[in-house]
């Protein structure tokens, strides 16, 4: 099959799931390799070739077996030339089983339809590199990339190079990579950018479960500023990175997480930016790494048309964190409904919800929260605190903290504010306004707290 017929086939399949979000199956929460984590009811990029021979065969004019063609599948020499000479456009490069030497960065910047695919292959890369192993593709430079089923070994001490650094038009497929090890030098694990307005892209099952140190700040998987089309992340999973764990707050563009489990990250396990969606993904801190300072769960770092669905936010053990869902001061406007966070460890707040940058000039209402729930033993502190986020909504809420001395909601300098239909069950009080006005509907004080707090 020809790059026109590798196209159609990826749009076909993606249709539904790359359209936005309406159709979209909601994904799961269990963490990858329970019993409950399910994938995609519909596959968004092109299945292996049902006959035998490499994935995808018919999807490329040429086929390249790399061991066939004098690649090393058992790591003594390197495969950077081979790689090199033979990656052309409308091109699958197929590695069989084995160990692949990567000594140097495999520099590829414009390209047309390239794929390499792997079968039990694993990528080794020189100790002590720190470029990128496999660099593809710029804006407006290249386009059309399949990249399944490669294994990167780095549990070797001094170990740390970019796996994939992607930057392309066209569509993007990134399924089944996987990182095995920690990384100990470098900075910066995975990139993938979607450097076209209308170009796709989707990573589905990446894994990613060893993290690094604290040394080398290293984000898990970024999506940077070149990004400007949509890019769609299924069931993957971050945990343990010094940096961001998921970093997916472009400027531009437009990004969606369905389902995963992000989890022990610094900064926040999972970070999204305008134009994005999660749907079902599971965001736990549950071990405090040394030095990783303020762990969030997931953050909102700035923009607008942002929605988080059928998501769950554990904070049970952390070095220091803000809080388990943080809105940051260049939040503009977000959605956030039907989800669920546990909070385990004192003083740390469910939901932080900071005051606007003062560059925004934010016009109130633009923040809501829906059928939110919220439990856990934390004591201290507050389950909710706003600063300065004037008309902020929340209705169908469930607080319910039994830690000493665990107010319900904090408001500060904060009015227009509503509480509806919610239930508050804390050791402290309930609603606490601080140069706030907050309107309450229909809310019930269970528990410690028989009365409603004073107007």
């Amino acid at each position: 099959m020809n790059r026109r017929g590798f196209v159609s086939s990826l749009c076909v399949g993606g249709a539904a799931l790359l359209g936005g979000c309406s159709g979209l199956r909601q994904g799961t929460r269990g963490k990858p390799g329970t019993d409950d984590e399910e994938g995609p009811v519909q596959d968004p990029v092109p299945s292996p070739s049902p006959t035998p021979g490499p994935p995808y065969a018919d999807q490329f004019d040429r086929v390249v077996n790399v061991v066939r063609a004098g690649a090393d599948p058992e790591g003594g020499e390197s495969i950077v030339s081979l790689v090199k000479e033979e990656l052309r456009d409308d091109t699958l490069l197929y590695f069989p089983a084995g160990e692949y030497l990567v000594d140097d960065r495999i520099h590829q910047l414009e390209f047309s339809n390239v794929g390499l695919v792997g079968r039990d292959a694993t990528f080794v890369p020189e100790p002590g590199m720190e470029v990128a192993m496999f660099d593809f593709g710029r804006a407006n430079r290249a386009s059309d990339i399949l990249l399944d089923g490669l294994t990167f070994d780095f549990t070797a001490p001094n170990t740390g190079p970019r796996p994939l650094n992607v930057q392309a038009g066209g569509q993007m497929v990134v399924r089944d990579v996987w990182v095995r090890g920690t990384q100990d030098i470098g900075e910066g694990m995975m990139r993938f950018d979607v450097t076209h307005p209308d170009g796709t892209g989707v990573v589905e099952r990446l894994r990613l479960p060893d993290g690094s140190t604290r040394e080398v700040d290293s984000a898990g998987c970024l999506v940077g500023d070149n990004h400007r089309g949509r890019i769609q992340f299924l069931d993957c999973h971050v945990e343990g990175f010094s940096n961001n764990g998921l970093y997916a707050g472009p400027e531009r563009g437009t990004v969606q997480v369905h389902g995963g489990y992000f989890a022990n990250c610094r900064i926040a396990s999972l970070r999204v930016g305008s134009n994005s969606y999660v749907s079902g993904a599971h965001v736990r801190c549950d071990r405090s790494p040394d030095d990783f300072g303020n762990m969030r769960g997931l953050r909102l770092r700035q923009g607008r048309n942002i929605l988080i669905e059928d998501t769950l936010i554990e904070m049970v053990n952390v070095s220091g964190s803000e809080g388990g869902l943080v809105l940051a001061p260049w939040l503009e406007e977000a959605t956030i409904r039907n989800t669920s966070i546990k909070v385990e460890y004192d003083d740390i707040p469910a939901i932080r919800l900071k005051g606007p940058a003062d560059a925004i000039g934010l016009p109130g209402g633009r923040v809501r929260f829906e059928d939110i729930s919220i439990v856990g033993a934390a004591a201290g502190g507050a389950a909710v605190n706003v600063t300065r986020r004037d008309g902020v909504q929340f209705e169908g809420i469930l607080v319910e903290q039994s830690g000493s001395n665990r107010d319900g909601f904090v408001f500060d300098q904060t009015n227009g504010a509503t509480v509806s239909d919610a239930t508050i069950r804390v050791t402290g009080e309930p609603i606490v306004r601080r140069n706030s006005t907050v309107r309450t509907v229909n809310v019930r004080y269970p528990g410690p707290r028989d009365q409603p707090p004073l107007p």
